[in-house]
């Protein structure tokens, strides 16, 4: 809009014979550049959703394209074994407005959820994209008050990283942990819950591998262990 804004201005300038200044001319490279840059992200991300749909299970796909027969939320419960206590845990887990985004893994000892639609970041950035504001106030308002520990762990991509802010991909994965962690913080969850890691753009053994689509390899994860109940 503010684009075409700008050519009209300049049309009107023209068609009065009134000089139209560099500035203009200027703005309008930059926005024309802005939205280049913009098309290439939305590329990039459709490439990373159509990838993390791939990963989903058959049967959870299947409860995604027919969400008249999904249960709510797309988790992954084992129940065996739980207290009564988890169990209302994990029923509460269910009913939030969290649960699209974790699934759920309980044990003797504790409930744990892991993040399943993790938080991506632009290359060589550890700015966190407005539109995960939402989604981390549903995290905040749900784990203040709880017994919770929250791990957060940063990636980066394959590519080298070499700069004064950050000298490897280990100090940028870092970073864009303690950037959720710092956005969490501030909408009220209590800092001394959190632990933050970084394996840059490396992995555990056990951890999923690296794709093909750097994209979906900016990213940090989330895992929340509730006390035992």
């Amino acid at each position: 809009e503010n684009l075409d804004w700008l050519d009209r201005k300049i049309k009107r300038l023209k068609s009065l014979h009134q000089p139209v200044s560099k500035d203009l001319f200027q703005s309008v490279s930059h926005k024309k550049l802005r939205i280049n840059s913009l098309e290439k992200d939305v590329q990039n991300l459709q490439a990373a959703l159509e990838e993390l749909m791939d990963r989903i299970p058959q049967e959870e796909t299947a409860a995604v394209a027919s969400p008249a027969k999904a249960s709510p939320g797309v988790l992954s419960i084992q129940e065996d074994g739980v207290t009564q206590d988890q169990a209302e845990l994990i029923a509460r887990i269910k009913k939030s407005e969290i649960s699209d985004w974790f699934e759920v893994v309980p044990d003797q000892e504790r409930v744990q959820i892991r993040i399943t639609l993790p938080i991506l970041f632009t290359p060589g950035s550890a700015v966190i994209a407005q539109e995960y504001d939402g989604f981390l106030k549903k995290v905040s308002s749900f784990v203040k008050g709880q017994k919770v520990w929250i791990v957060v762990d940063g990636f980066a991509d394959p590519d080298p990283i070499k700069s004064k802010q950050f000298p490897s991909n280990f100090e940028l994965g870092a970073t864009r942990a303690a950037n959720v962690v710092h956005a969490l913080v501030a909408k009220g969850v209590d800092p001394a819950v959190f632990k933050v890691a970084s394996t840059g753009k490396y992995r555990f053994p056990d951890a999923r591998p690296l794709s093909d689509k750097k994209a979906v390899e900016r990213y940090i994860n989330i895992s929340i262990l509730f006390d035992r109940v």
